[in-house]
Formats: structure tokens, C-alpha cells, sequence
């Protein structure tokens, strides 16, 4: 088994308060021990965008901590939003435009033509794809039953891994996947781009934020409990408590 232990926990998990829940991985993503996530649109986790953000989660187990639970297609929550369709047919390739996707190849997707004629009936059922691109991808059909004019399609089948188990907050942790910069105990720190960083615009000084002139607040996950040098046997850290 493959662990990155780039976090390491301290206290909180899970017994402590921390509260842990075992979430589903965004397509295509795959996330390690010590990436700091955020939850999706769709209901999935992802590594923390570069907007600054305290809603955010540490992964304490994640999909490409193990070879056994690598998942190049990532998981959804089933049932997806549907999306509109045309799709024509040649040599026994039924391609699909279905603009801005977001699938990959391998996953099942159901179809469902709603063209006026019984004929593209036909062409409704389940299959796995092989994407062309960001806005094509194209299944196999032996028949040719005309061209779809109208349709959706829903993302279905699912891996059934692409799983990471996420801590949300009340924890204190040892990590490495921080931004470069200068810490020290107290300092308050915010999350973006899967990464712990310090939060600009206040300081914390004896319990007391003040605002510095022309920076806005960030938001707020948490601060530096200690900070540990890298040595010759180790990486820095931080160790972190959040809220």
C-alpha cells in the first residue's frame, strides 16, 4: 500500500470531535493524504480551488494512496443532471455531441433519444464511451437507425472506487502540503489551491485580529499550533489546528 503521509493526526481523528465521513472523489481526480478538499457542485470532493476558502477538508485516505483504489475516472453521485444531445451514425460508430461533457473514457452513460420517430428508440440504453474530445464521444452500434436530433444523456456507471476519507474540521494535524512562506504559532491560515497557506490581511496578536491596510480578511480554517524545521530525516511542518 502506497501512503503519501503527508499529514499526520495528531488528535481528532476520529474519536476526538473531528468529524470524518468517507466522501466520493470528482472525476478524473485523484487526491492523497494531506490534500486539503472542498465539496462540488455535484456533491463530490476535489482539491480546494484557487479561491481562498475555510470550508475545507483535510484527506487523511485517498484514492491514490493505494494502487489497489487508483481510479482514472473518479466516482459521482448517481443520479446525474441529464444533458442534451444530437448523434450520428457511420460504420458502426455512433457519435455523440454533447457540448462540455465532462466525462472520460470508460464511463457508462445512458441515452436517451427523444426525436419524434419510434426509430431512435433504438439507439436508448447504457453504454461505455470513448471520448473524442471536450464536446464528442462516440459509442459502438452495429445499426444504423438515422440521426438523433434530440436526446440526453446521464452520466450511470460508476467505479467503485474513487473514494477518499476526509476530515472537516476540530482536529490538529502534522503537515507538509503547505504554501512556501514564513510561519510562526498563531499565525492564522486559510486554504487554497489544495494547500494550507497563511491567511493575508490579519495578524493574530494575543487574540486580537487587526486589519492590514489595503488587503481584504481571508477566510479562516484554522491556525499554526508549532512549526517543525525540516531536518535531514525530515520535511518541514506545520503542526495545525483547525477549526
Amino acid at each position: 500500500m502506497k501512503m503519501e503521509y503527508a499529514a499526520e493526526i495528531l488528535r481528532g481523528w476520529p474519536n476526538d470531535g473531528a468529524r470524518e465521513r468517507v466522501e466520493i472523489v470528482s472525476q478524473g481526480a485523484t487526491l492523497v493524504n494531506g490534500d486539503v478538499v472542498s465539496m462540488q457542485a455535484d456533491g463530490t470532493v476535489n482539491k480546494v480551488s484557487s479561491t481562498k476558502n475555510k470550508r475545507v477538508g483535510l484527506v487523511v485516505r485517498g484514492n491514490g494512496d493505494s494502487a489497489s483504489a487508483a481510479n482514472s475516472y473518479g466516482k459521482y453521485m448517481t443520479p446525474q443532471a441529464t444533458h442534451s444531445i444530437t448523434a450520428t451514425w457511420a460504420a458502426g460508430v455512433l457519435t455523440v455531441t454533447d457540448t462540455a461533457h465532462g466525462f472520460v473514457t470508460g464511463n457508462q452513460v445512458t441515452i436517451a433519444a427523444t426525436a419524434g420517430s419510434t426509430t431512435f428508440a433504438s439507439y436508448n440504453g447504457s453504454y461505455t464511451i470513448t471520448v473524442v474530445d471536450a464536446n464528442t464521444y462516440t459509442i459502438p452500434f452495429a445499426t444504423n437507425n438515422g440521426t438523433i436530433t434530440t436526446g440526453t444523456a446521464q452520466l450511470t456507471g460508476v467505479s467503485s472506487s474513487g473514494k477518499a476519507v476526509v476530515l472537516w474540521g476540530n482536529y490538529i494535524a502534522k503537515i507538509s502540503n503547505f504554501t512556501a512562506g514564513s510561519y510562526a504559532p498563531g499565525d492564522p491560515l486559510t486554504a487554497a489551491s489544495g494547500k494550507f497557506l497563511k491567511a493575508a490581511g490579519q495578524a493574530n496578536a494575543a487574540g486580537a485580529y487587526t486589519i492590514v491596510a489595503g488587503n481584504t480578511i481571508d477566510p479562516e480554517v484554522g491556525f499554526v499550533l508549532r512549526v517543525q524545521g525540516a531536518t535531514s530525516t525530515e520535511t518541514a511542518h506545520l503542526v495545525i489546528c483547525v477549526f
